[in-house]
């Protein structure tokens, strides 16, 4: 049987187009977001060198929001636009452990891996959003399984601590 034939018998998922107020919500959210960035950046003290961390966390954080909201609005049956608008918004969580609120510090502290975790996923499942093999879905689990894992064990082992209490880890 030919797989051509076959297509048109499978359903088809379609998902409805996102409302214009959730795509403005998202393009304001990520620009706010980055104006925290540098409000964090300025208030902090022992960062070092906080405009080019500034600007290099705006210029991968806003391209992907962006991107993926563009992504997203022309083709909502794929998974690729959310996913690309969720790799924007965790870059922009883990800034968090800038922070001396221990908190918002250690939600920043266990999103610091997981944004590679995150970034593998949306390269892995590059163009529809959707991992295409057994291989890939292993990749990507193992990887957020390392990335959530090994954050904890730091933050067990005291490395959030450090960073709660604004020192710096040299």
């Amino acid at each position: 049987v030919r797989m051509a034939a076959v297509l048109p018998l499978l359903p088809e998922r379609h998902r409805p187009a996102p409302k214009p107020a959730l795509l403005w919500i998202l393009g304001a959210a990520a620009v706010a977001s980055c104006a925290m960035t540098a409000v964090l950046a300025a208030v902090n003290e022992e960062l070092y060198q906080p405009a080019l961390r500034v600007l290099l966390v705006w210029w991968i954080t806003l391209p992907y929001i962006f991107a993926g909201i563009v992504a997203w609005r022309r083709r909502p049956d794929s998974a690729f636009g959310p996913l690309m608008i969720l790799a924007g918004f965790v870059t922009q969580l883990s800034i968090l452990q800038w922070t001396s609120v221990p908190l918002a510090s250690t939600i920043g502290q266990l999103c610091d891996l997981l944004v590679a975790a995150v970034w593998l996923h949306v390269f892995l499942a590059y163009p529809t959003g959707r991992l295409p093999g057994r291989a890939e879905r292993v990749v990507v689990v193992v990887g957020y399984v390392a990335a959530v894992g090994l954050q904890v064990l730091i933050l067990m082992l005291g490395g959030g601590a450090l960073l709660a209490r604004g020192k710096r880890r040299d």
